[in-house]
């Protein structure tokens, strides 16, 4: 079996340093596609963003592959709900005492 390596950039990462101010998102794909060098986009979009992130996708025919994020207990729920996912996990111990992964 052969395997495949991917590889991604974050959105952060793609920048003209003559330039100080950030590109729009449809500018950022098609440098990223331009490019020739990455094979998917690295973002977790706002929920409320998808349907652009999408369209860009669709648009460069360059995919978007991210998940995670980071939640506090007890203060982040309704980010949480609002993020899309399902369940929660919270860690044990005392060094989590503030965190949790969501699946």
């Amino acid at each position: 079996m052969t395997l495949t390596l991917l590889i991604g950039i974050t959105e952060g990462g793609v920048m003209n340093t003559d330039q100080h101010s950030p590109y729009n998102l449809d500018t950022r794909f098609l440098m990223v596609k331009e490019s020739g060098v990455y094979d998917y986009y690295d973002k977790t979009p706002n929920v409320d963003d998808v349907d652009v992130y999408l369209a860009a996708s669709e648009k460069y025919e360059l995919p978007v592959l991210a998940g995670g994020g980071f939640y506090r207990v007890g203060q982040d729920k309704t980010l949480l709900k609002k993020s899309g996912y399902w369940s929660v996990t919270r860690f044990q111990g005392p060094q989590y005492a503030e965190s949790y992964a969501a699946y």
